[in-house]
């Protein structure tokens, strides 16, 4: 499995194209506004995208959506209670953070503990992480795991948007924290990737989620 990460825009936002060199298939992880030179790496290695994914629904994560689609004909993937968020610029926070994004509606829905399943070289392990925002998951594989804006590189993500839940989020890092592996990769919804070993170590904001004192966050 081979994976490509595309920064974009002003808020540093995270694109991820994963790929088979064997087989060609591929997926997409939270297409955002400059979604092109994706679409173009797509076509110089003659990939098939199977699936766009977004970890959550906010605008920046969704914004490539429709492009994606019209370009590789790729079924979107998100959890259900993100469904909503993909047609209403009101949920997914576009209506507060123009221009107004309307992504195509979900193809499919997933929950926690799903297998997203493309060939043997890529399988993704559903995590329910809500927090953020309540539909919010990270894709977890051999090793590593895609956190989204639940876990950044020397920080965790918002929750003082409409729907975020500042205990909810302490649940989802306490859980990344039990689950994950001190080697595995953090690939985040913005700016660099990490290790999770450092973020134990040097992530003052996880390591105070996970002891659970939010009284001096």
């Amino acid at each position: 499995m081979k994976i490509e990460r595309f920064p974009n825009g002003a808020l540093d936002v995270n694109t991820y194209l994963v790929y088979s060199e064997i087989t060609k298939k591929s997926l997409v992880i939270d297409p955002s506004y400059e979604i092109e030179p994706v679409i173009d790496r797509i076509a110089e290695l003659g990939l098939k995208v199977v699936y766009i994914i977004n970890t959550h629904g906010h605008v920046d994560h969704i914004a490539g959506n429709a492009r994606m689609k019209e370009a590789t004909g790729a079924k979107i993937l998100v959890h259900k209670i993100v469904a909503p968020a993909l047609v209403n610029p009101n949920v997914n926070l576009s209506s507060m953070l123009p221009p107004i994004i309307k992504s195509p509606p979900a193809d499919k829905l997933v929950t926690d503990g799903d297998e997203i399943r493309i060939d043997d070289d890529i399988v993704l392990k559903v995590l329910h992480t809500p927090g953020h925002c309540p539909g919010h998951i990270c894709l977890r594989y051999s090793g590593g795991i895609f956190t989204g804006d639940v876990l950044f590189a020397g920080s965790i993500g918002r929750t003082d948007f409409p729907s975020c839940d500042i205990y909810q989020m302490r649940d989802s890092l306490r859980r990344l924290n039990n689950e994950i592996p001190d080697d595995f990769d953090i690939l985040p919804g913005h700016s660099n990737t990490s290790k999770h070993s450092i973020e134990k170590q040097e992530n003052y904001l996880y390591k105070r989620m996970i002891q659970g004192d939010l009284n001096d966050l």
